[in-house]
């Protein structure tokens, strides 16, 4: 019996039987049909939006009743008048105030076949049933350059720099181009999405890791193994490069980090969620709502056992990286917290309101010293240990951060009492007015390996590397060619 869209509310029982079972092997999996209800069913029935009290964020809520208590996957036929359960009754309803998705266009007689046949078929998940549905999305990278030369420079909204190998690795359109300190382009890596968010590099496993995706649709954090000899200039390796995807979500993550030996990632979400993953193992640590608002930045103490993150709510935290137990809530901060790091000598945050501030230790709420001033808005601060970087209009501003203890006078007791002052102290500037660069950076990363290499990137598509110890500067124009072979 075959129906047309307009004629879905006729259909029978009996319409839901297979003539003769596929073999398992051929059966259909989840990934097969979860495009469909990512783009049409995930927007209003999801972890923060759970219409109906119904959430498809993943294979298992969506077996969970909402509110209407119906099973909302019914294989077994507990229901013989909808043997395939609520959802699918949702869907090809007639009634407009029942018909699912809600205000919008049905889904039309494809759709509707392709989630029957998965439904009878057994309801087959290839995957972890506690997994984002968005990670049964089948996307490979591109296998060639989108766009073979740039027309002009691509905006840089990330960087990464691997001092050792003196490459810089900057976010262009679904690739990540790789250029040598000498402007050479060196290599193109191809991502999942169009958008690439943030950049890492892990020198323990030579490996570049990468957030990319499509801004409100779908984000992947994935690593990738480059080396000087991992491909030509002009070709994508996607088939052959080892890449390994840690992490799909509903959108892009704005900040990644990761852990000081190499072994650990940490991923800030849109939906405020942080999560911990082991890079070798792809296994999640621990996973925690920890803000309510999207997560900005994320960093490790230097000993790797404390974790940060800093949020659009206002707040910024630490955490025990081994298990995600809250250990501090940083206060002070009027605005969203765009940027946090740890140092030798406490936490430094960056606000919208252009204020850096530093909290002594692990464990400090209140900020003992602080600078404002910088321009206002979700600028990143790059860091070491001890030394400060803040992106400004027309120059890459150092600071150097100092603790004193002073002794002061006795009191009435007679005994001296000592105390310890913190001080943000200017050390030095790049100027960029004088390499005709007036605005601010859009991305800035401090290299982890050896010596001190700020790597600046800019909207204009300039990339500014500087060198403060040997004060060696280079500029790369952010704009991939063909190169002859």
């Amino acid at each position: 019996m075959v129906h047309g869209q307009g004629d879905r509310g006729d259909l029978e029982p009996q319409d839901f039987a297979l003539l003769v079972e596929p073999p398992a092997s051929l059966r259909p999996r989840l990934g097969r049909i979860a495009g469909i209800f990512a783009d049409r069913c995930l927007g209003c029935h999801n972890d923060t939006q759970n219409d109906g009290l119904y959430s498809m964020a993943t294979p298992l809520a969506m077996l969970k009743p909402g509110e209407s208590q119906r099973q909302p996957i019914d294989v077994k036929a507990a229901n013989p008048e909808w043997p395939l359960g609520e959802m699918f009754r949702r869907i090809v309803s007639s009634d407009q105030q029942e018909r699912m998705p809600k205000d919008a266009e049905p889904l039309d007689w494809e759709e509707i076949e392709s989630i029957r046949e998965w439904l009878v078929t057994g309801t087959i998940v290839d995957g972890a049933v506690d997994a984002p549905l968005e990670s049964f999305l089948t996307v490979q990278p591109p296998e060639s350059p989108r766009r073979l030369e740039y027309p002009k420079a691509h905006p840089v909204n990330a960087v990464a720099v691997a001092d050792d190998l003196h490459v810089v690795f900057a976010s262009g359109y679904y690739e990540v181009l790789v250029w040598g300190f000498d402007g050479q382009l060196r290599g193109r890596i191809p991502t999942r999405g169009r958008f690439v968010a943030d950049l890492e590099w892990n020198p323990w496993a030579s490996s570049l890791v990468i957030a990319s995706g499509e801004p409100g649709k779908i984000g992947w954090v994935e690593s990738v193994r480059w080396s000087l000899a991992s491909v030509s200039p002009n070709v994508h390796d996607a088939a052959n490069s080892r890449r390994v995807v840690h992490w799909t979500c509903r959108d892009i993550p704005l900040d990644i980090s990761v852990s000081p030996d190499g072994t650990r990632l940490c991923i800030g979400n849109h939906d405020g969620v942080v999560l911990v993953v082991e890079i070798n193992s792809n296994n999640i640590v621990w996973k925690e709502a920890a803000h309510a608002a999207a997560i900005t930045s994320v960093d490790w103490s230097e000993d790797g056992l404390t974790l940060l993150t800093a949020s659009r709510d206002r707040t910024a935290k630490s955490y025990d990286a081994r298990n995600g137990q809250v250990l501090t809530s940083y206060t002070d901060h009027e605005r969203a917290v765009a940027s946090i790091h740890s140092l030798k000598n406490g936490v430094i945050t960056l606000d919208e309101t252009g204020t850096i501030r530093l909290f002594p230790g692990l464990s400090a709420s209140n900020a003992r010293a602080s600078r404002n001033g910088f321009r206002q808005g979700t600028d990143k601060l790059a860091a070491t240990q001890e030394v400060v970087v803040v992106p400004s209009p027309g120059a890459l501003r150092r600071f150097k951060l100092r603790k004193e203890e002073v002794t002061e006078s006795k009191g009435e007791d007679g005994k001296e009492k000592k105390k310890t002052n913190y001080s943000i102290e200017n050390l030095d500037a790049f100027e960029l007015a004088s390499h005709r660069i007036d605005d601010a950076p859009t991305s800035i990363t401090v290299s982890g390996v050896g010596r001190d290499v700020i790597v600046a990137g800019f909207a204009s598509g300039d990339i500014v590397v500087w060198a403060p110890e040997s004060n060696a500067i280079y500029r790369i124009q952010n704009r991939a060619t063909v190169s002859p072979p």
